[in-house]
């Protein structure tokens, strides 16, 4: 028990303090991930290139940044701001923040830049070929800072930090490489949940990876959606053009490094390093497969490839 030997208001300070010391950190924290869980966005930390994962959560108006050492607790934390209007970018003015798992595509210096961007810009890969083929439209979206003060739900649809957040963030910010996932509010759980989806993915791309080595149509278009689309063709196309590759060569080599796998809203990003050849020649690319659920299985939506030079790494 308490006993105050305080004037009256004085002891109403007094008690107020006492509970304030009780609940503040609690308070001051609620809006923070939990740190006996990982984020859900990361099955799988890439083992080379960017050691962070950027998450921009909508909901508290914040960006987290997570390191692939310490995946319980954020690295940094940064107050932002995004569109003025809630849910995931349709089409071009509409004011929102694309909602999805992006890269950098380019940096602006402040020369380059009008004042309202700040000290520093970098561009996403918004619309990315998901957001395409969905039909999505509008472009521009931009991290960079502000020559304003920062206000919630303030910008375009680009997301804004003030300057010298912007500046402490802009050393990690890798091209093509460091991934910014969008949600509209940032999901914890058990590592054992991160870790049995992790499977299941892995799973499902050596299925892929194996079937093609060994020319296996049957196999290898199993793991596709029957709506899949990538380079103007669909599922059936697909399998012919594959096939007629395939038909070309005794033997294929198809090699995997460096894999990442992220997630989010339901769809998952596969992205590596793939190594291919035949009897003809060799290939090292980039390749990203998109993937949603197809009743319970994963399926590829969608897929990118984009050749490298031999000194390129992910």
């Amino acid at each position: 028990m308490i006993t105050c030997r305080l004037g009256a208001n004085a002891c109403v300070l007094a008690l107020f303090i006492v509970l304030a010391s009780m609940i503040g950190p609690a308070v001051a924290g609620a809006d923070d991930p939990a740190t006996d869980k990982v984020p859900a966005a990361v099955l799988k930390w890439s083992e080379e290139g960017s050691p962070y994962v950027i998450i921009v959560d909508k909901s508290l108006q914040k960006v987290f940044v997570y390191h692939k050492e310490a995946p319980y607790t954020p690295w940094k934390t940064y107050v932002c701001s995004t569109g003025e209007k809630d849910g995931p970018k349709l089409r071009r003015n509409d004011r929102k923040t694309p909602e999805g798992i992006y890269f950098f595509t380019r940096e602006y210096e402040k020369r380059e830049l009008a004042p309202r961007y700040g000290i520093r810009a970098f561009a996403l890969n918004y619309p990315n070929s998901v957001d395409k083929m969905e039909g999505k439209g509008g472009y521009g979206i931009w991290f960079h800072g502000l020559d304003k003060p920062l206000k919630p739900r303030d910008t375009n649809g680009c997301v804004a930090l003030v300057n010298e957040d912007m500046e402490d963030l802009s050393p990690i910010m890798r091209i093509a490489d460091t991934p910014v996932l969008i949600v509209p509010s940032i999901q914890m759980v058990d590592p054992s949940e991160v870790e049995k989806e992790q499977n299941e993915l892995l799973q499902v791309i050596e299925t892929w990876r194996s079937a093609w080595e060994k020319e296996d149509m049957d196999r290898y278009m199993s793991a596709y959606s029957r709506s899949f689309r990538s380079l103007g063709k669909n599922w059936h196309e697909w399998r012919a053009y594959k096939e007629r590759l395939a038909g070309q060569y005794n033997k294929i080599r198809v090699e995997i490094e460096n894999l990442r796998i992220l997630k989010n809203n339901g769809l998952v990003m596969a992205t590596f390093i793939q190594r291919y050849g035949n009897e003809r020649f060799d290939s090292t690319g980039r390749k990203i497969l998109y993937f949603r659920q197809n009743s319970k299985n994963w399926k590829i939506i969608e897929e990118e490839w984009c050749p490298l030079d031999k000194e390129s790494r992910l």
